[in-house]
């Protein structure tokens, strides 16, 4: 592929095929199982996957090439289930609110404070679309939160956001106020 100059389609070929074994696992998910409580099984394996990935994607590339490549990787991560996995988030916020907007901040923000870790030292356009990505399939129930419930969450994610300062702290200040930008409470 470098000989050949199509790098870039072996980038692109491998960052949708590497997350696959994720997309069965989603497939794994049944009615029967209670979706919140198989949720952090499924946020588990994807932070194991990261990190093999993370030595899979340096051997391959190499060292210098790891961080943008890991990034497209993890925009594939959860992009073919997004549809689903909103559908199953807002069945859930129906039967339990709270437990629901919980697993944004329980689940979610530690599983992306986890990829960027990985990730290394991605540029930050990058870094943003991969949080953009991964949060993805919350927009639903955050962009339908009240003034009561914002404060809440708000009050639930600020000791996250204190973690996730390190990570995000390469990221332009426009990254942070982007209306896309789910991860940042408003």
């Amino acid at each position: 592929f470098r000989r050949t100059k199509k790098d870039a389609i072996l980038v692109n070929m491998y960052s949708t095929a590497r997350p696959a074994f994720l997309h069965k696992l989603w497939m794994t998910q049944s009615p029967q199982n209670e979706f919140l409580q198989w949720l952090p099984h499924f946020f588990q394996e994807a932070r194991e996957f990261f990190r093999s990935e993370r030595e899979n994607v340096q051997k391959i590339f190499g060292f210098e090439e790891y961080p943008e490549i890991l990034c497209a990787v993890a925009m594939q991560v959860l992009s073919p289930i997004s549809s689903s996995f909103s559908h199953s988030l807002e069945n859930s916020a129906r039967v339990d609110w709270e437990k629901t907007t919980m697993s944004f901040t329980k689940i979610l923000l530690p599983f992306i404070k986890s990829v960027l870790s990985q990730i290394g030292n991605a540029n930050s356009k990058n870094l943003k679309e991969v949080a953009i990505s991964l949060s993805s399939p919350y927009n639903g129930i955050i962009g339908s939160f009240g003034p009561l419930e914002s404060a809440f969450i708000n009050k639930r994610i600020n000791p996250i956001l204190n973690d996730l300062r390190e990570p995000m702290a390469t990221l332009p200040e426009e990254i942070l106020f982007d209306s896309k930008a789910v991860f940042i409470p408003r």
